[in-house]
Order: structure tokens, then sequence, then C-alpha cells
């Protein structure tokens, strides 16, 4: 089965990729949680073309060229780049989850500059 064949309940069980999508550092180098989404940043595929309800919404592509897969990207600066962009499409294209580490989501105690543990308004990876 192709990528471009399931559907977003299966998309989201997709294993993760090798790297963060923004800094391009593998999660054992960095340590902390794998992200793939908060309120301000993110990616995820939808079986429709949306642009609402996001802050800091990017862009609304298909995934594929004859797909019902639509790849949205929201953030900001360095998190809708165009190289960003490329690795987040190439990710999803061969199977695997896009996601961001805890350093370049910005998801860092505030007094110690450690990882957090708990992380607020996140989706995990």
């Amino acid at each position: 089965m192709s990528i471009a064949d399931l559907n977003c309940a299966e998309i989201e069980v997709l294993s993760p990729a090798m790297t963060c999508m923004v800094c391009e550092r593998q999660i054992e180098n960095i340590g902390g949680r794998r992200l793939v989404a908060q309120r301000s940043r993110g990616t995820n595929v939808f079986d429709h073309a949306m642009s609402e309800g996001f802050e800091n919404f990017h862009s609304c592509t298909r995934l594929f060229d004859q797909s019902e897969l639509y790849l949205v990207i929201w953030g900001e600066g360095r998190f809708v780049s165009s190289e960003v962009v490329t690795r987040v499409k190439a990710a999803y294209r061969v199977g695997l989850r896009p996601w961001f580490c805890q350093v370049c989501g910005s998801r860092l105690c505030s007094a110690c500059g450690e990882r957090m543990f708990c992380i607020a308004s996140a989706w995990l990876c």
C-alpha cells in the first residue's frame, strides 16, 4: 500500500522521521520529546483543504498530485522556511511522521533551560 492510499487516522500513527524537521538533529542527540504540533506551530495531514483554525497558518497543499490528502503547515519564522516545508513533505511522502524537538519548539524550562517533562498543549510523536 502506498502512503497516498492511507487515510488521516493511519497517518497519525506513522513512525517518526529520523531527525527534527527544523534543526535536523536526532532526538538521541538533543534529548527531550518529539513534538508534532502546538497551537502556534506544527504540521498535519487532513482529508480536505483547510486554512482556518490555525494560529500562524502558512500553507495547505495536496500531499500528492492526485490525492485527497492535504498537508497543512502552521508556524512562524524558521518553521515555515522553504527548507523545512520540503523536509516535511518528503517525510510524509515516504511514510514517516515529521516532528520537531523541544528546543526548536521552545518547550524548555524558563528557570533552568532544560527540556520540560510535562508539555502542555502539544501533540507528541
